[in-house]
């Protein structure tokens, strides 16, 4: 930022100094202190700080720990978890127990011992051990594993995009602030000159045009900051919604620990090995290809392991208890299903093909979205310098106009003209400077390391909300 303290106390001695043989502005000594004064005490605004202010990292973890975006994708990923061990219980084996009871009616060749009417009663337990399924089974599982990783990934991609929400909220509010302070000051300096201008045309030292060019100009500082006040607004709804609660006071320009490089070359490496979008939709297409071997394993035989025990009262007919106790081994084969495993095949590979290419797509976007991030922060970076020279200059200019004023040499539009150069400048430097800060975020962001730079963990087992 520009230091206005040493040039706004010189401004200010100058300014109530006496200066003897020389010529007083059109309309008296006291609206030239009334300009001068404002437009220094306008220079000097420091904004919406305080010793107490919430960290930019505070605000950001709290959005992370309670955005429902999150927790949604938390509890997504608590699910793929779940499914893994859904699968991985299919190769233990199976406890089933059977049973049934009623009334039989029997129907059977004359002369036969088979009793017609019987009360019957059945009971089974059986011990199944799948021993060979054609690899479906550890594919479905593979399978699962890798939903659950791109499950984990799309947390920590949900987590940034929420960050990158709270961030860009959080600097908003700030700048919001700072402007509509800008705008007050601006205002302030208007009514001032306006009081001043009244004056001197009820004494019949000015005119009534004047009057109303400086009305003129007070209507647009007050339109100026009611569009702020309306921006702000806006800004504190964005704020309410990524982070949960209403602002506090906020840091003032809270840059991040790492500034962007100088390339995209070696932050596009970096992206590849950390950004979460592209590494969950990586796990996503080896999910896809394990469905795709699972699904082939229709074509193959079933083989299993049955241990059994069969109690019988009454069964087909005949009276009195009976057991059997087996130990098999079942094969099944399915030879012919209509075509839908043929088509059940086709449709995986097509889901892997689409996960592929959605993975190339990633690709393409990250590394435009690095280009993009780093254009816009070099930018902002190499206009806020030359914005700080406009801010300098103009206050130099503000100043000069100021004594010169004194001496009769410019007008007070041309000083007014001064003041509103100076706040346009002031307005537009503390917009381009939180434009780079959110900049250098959203590089971060891109490139996979933006939680990591702020230090905010992502609790991937959070309590599930109560049933």
């Amino acid at each position: 930022m520009i230091p206005f303290a040493e040039v706004g106390s010189e401004a200010m001695r100058t300014a109530h100094a006496p200066v003897s043989g020389c010529r007083v502005g059109r309309w008296g000594y006291p609206v030239l202190a009334g300009v001068v004064v404002g437009l220094l005490a306008f220079a000097g605004a420091d904004g919406w700080r305080s010793a107490q202010a919430q960290e930019l990292r505070e605000a950001v973890d709290m959005a992370v720990r309670t955005h429902p975006l999150v927790a949604s994708t938390r509890a997504g990923y608590r699910a793929a978890g779940e499914g893994v061990k859904e699968i991985e219980g299919e190769f233990l084996p199976s406890l089933d127990l059977s049973a049934d009871t009623g009334y039989q009616r029997a129907h059977r060749p004359v002369g036969s011992s088979v009793d017609q009417n019987l009360w019957r009663n059945k009971q089974r337990l059986a011990l199944t051990q799948m021993l060979y399924d054609g690899q479906g089974t550890t594919n479905r599982a593979e399978s699962s594993r890798a939903t659950a990783e791109a499950a984990q990934f799309e947390v920590q991609a949900a987590a940034t995009r929420i960050a990158q929400r709270a961030i860009k909220a959080y600097l908003d509010v700030a700048r919001d602030r700072q402007l509509i302070e800008f705008a007050g000051a601006n205002i302030d300096l208007h009514n001032r000159i306006l009081g001043d201008v009244s004056e001197a045309a009820r004494t019949g030292g000015g005119s009534e045009s004047r009057v109303a060019q400086v009305k003129t100009r007070l209507f647009n500082a007050q339109s100026q900051r009611r569009r702020a006040e309306g921006n702000l607004k806006n800004s504190i709804s964005a704020y309410v919604e990524a982070i949960g609660q209403m602002p506090g006071n906020l840091q003032d320009r809270p840059f991040p620990q790492s500034a962007p490089p100088a390339t995209v070359d070696a932050a596009i490496a970096e992206a590849m090995k950390n950004n979460p979008t592209l590494l969950s939709s990586i796990e996503e297409e080896k999910a896809s290809k394990f469905t795709a071997e699972a699904e082939r394993s229709a074509f193959l035989p079933n083989l299993d392991l049955e241990f059994a025990h069969e109690r019988r009262d009454g069964v087909d007919g005949t009276s009195g208890h009976e057991t059997d106790s087996t130990a098999l081994v079942k094969l099944s084969w399915n030879f012919y299903k209509g075509g839908s495993d043929q088509a059940s095949v086709r449709r995986a590979l097509e889901r892997a093909s689409e996960a592929m290419y959605k993975i190339h797509e990633i690709d393409r976007q990250i590394r435009r979205e690095l280009d993009v991030a780093l254009n816009d922060y070099q930018v902002t970076r190499d206009q806020v310098a030359l914005l700080r020279d406009r801010v300098a200059t103009a206050q130099e200019v503000t100043t000069a106009y100021g004594e010169q004023f004194r001496l009769g040499q410019r007008t007070l539009i041309e000083l007014l003209d001064s003041g509103n150069e100076l706040f346009l400048a002031r307005t537009e430097l503390a917009s381009r400077e939180y434009d780079q800060i959110l900049a250098a975020y959203e590089f971060l962001a891109v490139k996979g390391t933006l939680l990591q730079d702020l230090g905010v963990r992502v609790d991937m087992e959070a309590a599930s909300a109560p049933k």
